[in-house]
């Protein structure tokens, strides 16, 4: 098992099974193996075990001051395997790898045996309200539900508490559990302010390289949740297409009265509405044809035909878009044959009734 934490069921399960039990360990490539539990001695499972032989592993504030046992802090590692520096980027060499130590950007704590234990990683924190909010202590919550295979928690923005965590499940197979019962379930064990404002029951969790969920495509698709709910396509894509699509998304803002298309232009850009009213005009004097709202999604049959634009965008309010430029439609259409399909069925329900495409 490698890549990120391995929840302790799991562990127990695989003993159950095989009769042998896993050994966890640590380590980065920026810092070699650093810390493993006893391979033939005492085993605390879900800890990282004491550090390695000649290897310095401690646990700081932010003064870079060790913290007392059992307190979290950031885990520094320092010892004869730890990394020179990045090829060829001595930017990142100086954040990185300072006096001799290696800055993981983990959190983590010792216990009074000096085992090491895993916190999180630093960036992931929330952040709600003033309160700070470490993803694995809700994923271990969540994961102690009997339908729950597999748990992530990520902080969204929010205008009102700074950060909401948002919880993404997936079930074991054949179970059942519904958002308001896995948040009760966890309610029951943590603080209110760690109870995940949401929960997304999904099929399947994201991946980047071995075993490590992809935290960053789960905060994009929940910020991006607006434009993903209200377009069919979108919603019910792969986790492929949203990796591809997602990144490309510039996300722009529009006072009252700002023109986002303008009648006659080339289209070049695909519109996502993801904030405020829009409205629709054609025609010299103006006419309003409609009134487009959060969900809505144009310009993609301009892109398709490279027509003019058929009508003038102007914003009613406060809009928020996402715009997909051109070229990484097409991008996205040669890799995806199914949103290539999406934009040809478009373009023929265009052609068969203009009226209301036009729109």
């Amino acid at each position: 098992m490698g890549g990120d934490r391995v929840p302790t069921r799991i562990l127990e399960a695989f003993e159950r099974l095989t009769g042998v039990s896993a050994t966890e360990q640590c380590g980065s490539t920026e810092t070699g193996p650093f810390a493993m539990n006893p391979p033939f001695g005492r085993k605390k499972p879900g800890s990282f075990g004491p550090p390695l032989h000649g290897v310095h592993v401690a646990v700081v504030d932010e003064h870079g001051a060790d913290v007392p046992t059992g307190t979290v802090g950031d885990i520094r590692v320092s010892g004869p395997g730890i990394m020179d520096g990045y090829w060829s980027d001595s930017a990142m060499t100086r954040k990185t790898l300072q006096r001799g130590w290696v800055h993981t950007g983990d959190l983590g704590r010792f216990d009074e045996d000096g085992y090491l234990w895993f916190a999180g990683r630093r960036k992931d924190i929330i952040v709600r309200d003033g309160h700070k909010v470490a993803p694995l202590t809700v994923e271990e919550a969540l994961s102690a539900h009997p339908a729950v295979r597999e748990a992530c928690v990520i902080g969204v923005p929010d205008a009102v508490f700074g950060e909401l965590p948002h919880a993404y499940v997936v079930l074991q197979a054949g179970a059942a559990a519904d958002p308001q019962e896995l948040r009760a379930f966890v309610g029951g064990r943590l603080a209110e302010f760690m109870v995940p404002s949401e929960v997304h029951v999904i099929s399947g969790m994201p991946y980047k390289g071995p075993g490590k969920i992809d935290r960053e495509l789960l905060r994009m698709r929940a910020i991006t949740a607006a434009l993903i709910e209200q377009v069919p396509f979108f919603k019910n894509a792969s986790g492929d297409f949203l990796r591809d699509v997602i990144p490309r998304l510039d996300e722009r803002e529009y006072a009252p009265g700002d023109v986002v298309v303008h009648e006659g232009d080339v289209g070049d850009e695909m519109y996502f509405l993801t904030k405020g009213q829009v409205q629709v005009l054609r025609g010299d004097p103006p006419q309003r044809l409609a009134v487009l709202r959060e969900g809505s999604f144009f310009g993609e049959l301009a892109i398709l035909t490279d027509a003019p634009r058929a009508a003038t965008i102007r914003a009613l309010g406060d809009v928020e878009v996402y715009a997909l430029r051109r070229d990484a439609v097409l991008q996205i259409a040669w890799i995806h044959a199914d949103f290539s399909r999406y934009l040809e069925d478009a373009a023929r329900q265009y052609a068969t009734s203009p009226e209301t495409a036009g729109d």
